[in-house]
């Protein structure tokens, strides 16, 4: 059946309507600091789509060793805990269930820890260790929706890292090895399946990458000398980190790392912004350094939207379009 141009015109224009009505964009962030009281480390690893964060600081103020925190309300209140037994917790991945991801650390010897992935849906008090089979090392490192979970293992002493994928919490593993690479790890995973991560290079370069399907992508933003690919969204909007000459800078990546869009912490005195996470409606976590506390604190970044039509203005946008949409039909080529 083919369309006629009143019927390509009709889509068209309701196309447009909808967007109007539902579609803004980021413009910018506004930054609110994460920092759990009496801590000398915070960094906000996670955000789910509820805004609830979670991630790891040191403290108290007396301690290095890592605990994990989830803040329902952007910093104004966090539940602390740690994995029974562990010497040290963090948390590194939070879908909309509320199901956290992470890893732990079990001391067996007077300076050496075992760390191991876990997987846990009340904050630690019950948990499931994610640990491919004959791992020394394991991390679970992002968590969707389907409750997927990604992250990074070692098998023996001084080996390189492979990246895996579980999707039923750690009974099965599917090995994730960008090709050619010294070593692989996997940090995040969207509804879809995507994934983003690093890799090594065989001069021990570090890049970041997006895996669709059996397809991998590098992501470099230009003059980067390292990257990491932390968080990916429905949309498919990539967050991460990258060095260069003047230190690490947050990214952004929309179109699978054909543009990139630098983000850096806006208030004074800051350097060092990192971004481990991302949302699917844009807000996004991570860590910068405050020269005036010499410390480094976590952030929440708040997208600004773009102003969307208020509904009396819609007609008048719709009318204006409409000669538009007839001059694209008049442009759509045959066949």
């Amino acid at each position: 059946m083919r369309f006629s141009r009143w019927a390509w015109a009709f889509v068209v224009v309701v196309g447009i309507v909808l967007g109007c009505r539902d579609f803004a964009w980021a413009t910018g962030f506004t930054f609110t600091t994460i920092d759990v009281p009496g801590s000398n480390f915070t960094a906000a690893h996670g955000i789910n789509n509820s805004n609830t964060i979670v991630g790891t600081f040191f403290g108290p103020s007396t301690s290095f060793n890592d605990f994990a925190f989830v803040t329902p309300d952007q910093g104004a209140s966090f539940t602390t805990y740690r994995i029974p037994g562990s010497a040290q917790t963090t948390a590194q991945g939070i879908n909309v269930a509320g199901q956290i991801v992470g890893n732990y650390g079990v001391t067996i010897g007077p300076q050496f820890q075992q760390f191991h992935g876990y997987f846990t849906t009340n904050q630690g008090a019950t948990f499931t260790t994610i640990e491919p089979p004959g791992s020394t090392f394991s991390v679970a490192a992002g968590i969707n929706g389907p409750s997927q979970i990604v992250g990074g293992y070692v098998i023996g002493q001084g080996n390189p890292e492979h990246g895996f994928l579980t999707s039923d919490h750690g009974s099965t593993f599917t090995t994730i090895d960008f090709p050619g690479a010294f070593q692989t790890g996997a940090f995040g995973v969207n509804g879809a399946g995507h994934i983003v991560g690093f890799y090594d290079d065989a001069g021990l370069v570090e890049h970041g990458f997006l895996k669709i399907g059996s397809t991998f992508t590098t992501l470099d933003p230009p003059g980067s000398t390292f990257t990491d690919a932390y968080g990916i969204n429905a949309a498919g909007q990539i967050a991460g980190t990258f060095d260069n000459a003047t230190g690490p800078h947050g990214f952004l990546t929309s179109d699978n790392g054909a543009t990139y869009t630098t983000i850096d912490v806006t208030f004074p005195n800051s350097s060092n912004t990192q971004i481990f996470g991302i949302n699917d409606a844009g807000y996004i976590v991570g860590s910068y350094f405050d020269h005036n506390s010499d410390l480094t604190l976590g952030f929440l970044g708040t997208p600004q939207l773009a102003a969307v039509p208020e509904p009396s203005t819609l007609p008048l946008v719709t009318s204006g379009m409409i000669p538009f949409a007839f001059a694209v039909l008049r442009r759509r080529p045959r066949g």
